[in-house]
C-alpha cells in the first residue's frame, strides 16, 4: 500500500468518519481506496502495529466512549 492510499484511508476514518457506519468493514474500506485488505493490513501491522480490523474497531470504541462521557448516551 502506497502512501497516497494510506493518507486516504486515515482520511476516511478522521476527516469522513466512516466508522460510524456500522456496515462499514475494513475490507469494504480497502475496496474503496483499491488496494488487497491483506496488502493493507501488512502495511498497517508494519507502520502502525496494529491490524486494520482492530483500527476500525479502536476508532468506534473510542467514539462510544466519548459519546457517553460528554452527553451520556450509550452507542
Amino acid at each position: 500500500m502506497d502512501t497516497d492510499r494510506f493518507e486516504l484511508f486515515a482520511t476516511l476514518l478522521e476527516k469522513e468518519k466512516v466508522y460510524m457506519d456500522p456496515g462499514v468493514t475494513f475490507r469494504r474500506m480497502c475496496k474503496w481506496i483499491g488496494v488487497e485488505p491483506s496488502e493493507a493490513d501488512a502495511f498497517l501491522m508494519e507502520e502502525l502495529g496494529y491490524h486494520g480490523d482492530d483500527i476500525l474497531k479502536a476508532y468506534r470504541e473510542g467514539n462510544a466512549s466519548y459519546m457517553h462521557e460528554k452527553y451520556g448516551i450509550e452507542l
